[in-house]
């Protein structure tokens, strides 16, 4: 379960996972466990537009054009200039996608742990009916299958210290590190 992570200082929690594959239910989760935790989530600012303007997910991404980005920047770099720790919301699933942002806390110093969402296609399509009739949140099926197709799995040499797969169930399993690449978590 979520609570075999290890919470260290100054470290960062990188999610890797499609759109619904659980990356907000594993925050909340690991924030119920972990108080001290923060969250850095482009998401976030996108869901509290739409809530305070009672318009859907997609209209708010829409009508914010590139806005929620500035302060999702803002809060990464508030969290790095406090040294705290955090949890990187986003999909991350390329390792271009990952390379800038894992170079950036590596320069500020920090440990970087992949959270992995391995979840079965029928489970994330499932989420994504649900989503949609929830929030109005529609990821269409074409950006799902280029994102499916484009996923890159995470790897050592990319900087992670730790990269930890999770299920649907929660399960955790450590991804062993290549006997080339040793890194330890400071």
């Amino acid at each position: 379960m979520l609570n075999q992570i290890e919470v260290h200082d100054k470290t960062c929690y990188m999610l890797i996972g499609l759109p619904g594959s659980g990356k907000s239910f594993v925050v909340n989760n690991l924030i119920a466990l972990n108080p001290q935790l923060k969250v850095a989530s482009s998401d976030y600012y996108i869901d509290q537009y739409a809530k305070n303007n009672n318009v859907s997910y997609n209209v708010a991404y829409r009508e914010l054009n590139g806005e929620h980005f500035k302060l999702f920047s803002a809060r990464i770099s508030e969290l790095l200039k406090n040294s705290e720790s955090f949890i990187w919301d986003q999909v991350n699933t390329s390792i271009s996608a990952r390379g800038k942002k894992i170079r950036r806390l590596l320069s500020s110093h920090y440990n970087v742990v992949a959270l992995v969402l391995d979840i079965p296609e029928e489970i994330i399509l499932q989420r994504l009916k649900e989503r949609e009739s929830i929030n109005g949140k529609i990821i269409k099926s074409s950006v799902l299958k280029e994102m499916k197709e484009e996923y890159q799995a995470p790897t050592y040499s990319e900087g992670f210290n730790k990269i930890y797969k999770i299920n649907q169930n929660l399960n955790i399993k450590l991804v062993e590190e290549n006997i080339t690449n040793k890194s330890k978590l400071k």
